[in-house]
């Protein structure tokens, strides 16, 4: 997939399952602290399994229509997954708002878009995961078209 030109991949290897990350930097490559939040914006994380199976993973509950149930942060949050299809996958983008911690900030709360786009091949699925700053709408529809399994 094609990323914008601000972010800056970094590899993981720390064994949780994510395979890259990607920061948002300034015109001179220095990460992004946005307010409360870290600075990795995006992970992706990989599973041999259909999209159901990866969602059940991620500890997102199915019920009819393509509607979840998720928790984060001890709220439990009603989502709606939206189909994505395009080159070679079928995929859900089961983005939502929230409110997120910010301990020791004036802000006690940041509002938050937490992003979970499911990419799969139908045996094998891509999340890619937001940690709340929200995705700009060119840059959703760059990684929605770019995106491809190989």
């Amino acid at each position: 997939m094609d990323i914008p030109q601000s972010w800056k991949e970094i590899p993981e290897h720390d064994g949780t399952g994510y395979f890259q990350s990607f920061v948002e930097t300034d015109s001179l490559g220095v990460p992004i602290k946005k307010l409360c939040l870290d600075s990795v914006t995006y992970k992706l994380k990989y599973f041999s399994t259909p999209i159901p199976q990866a969602m059940e993973e991620m500890g997102f509950v199915s019920h009819a229509n393509n509607m979840f149930q998720y928790e984060l942060n001890n709220f439990i949050h009603i989502v709606v997954g939206f189909e994505m299809k395009n080159n070679n996958y079928n995929g859900l983008n089961c983005s939502f708002y929230t409110s997120l911690p910010c301990e020791g900030k004036k802000s006690k709360k940041k509002n938050a878009e937490m992003l979970y786009l499911f990419f799969s091949n139908g045996a094998e699925t891509i999340c890619m995961i937001g940690n709340g700053v929200p995705l700009e709408e060119s840059a959703l529809v760059k990684i929605e078209n770019t995106f491809k399994f190989y």
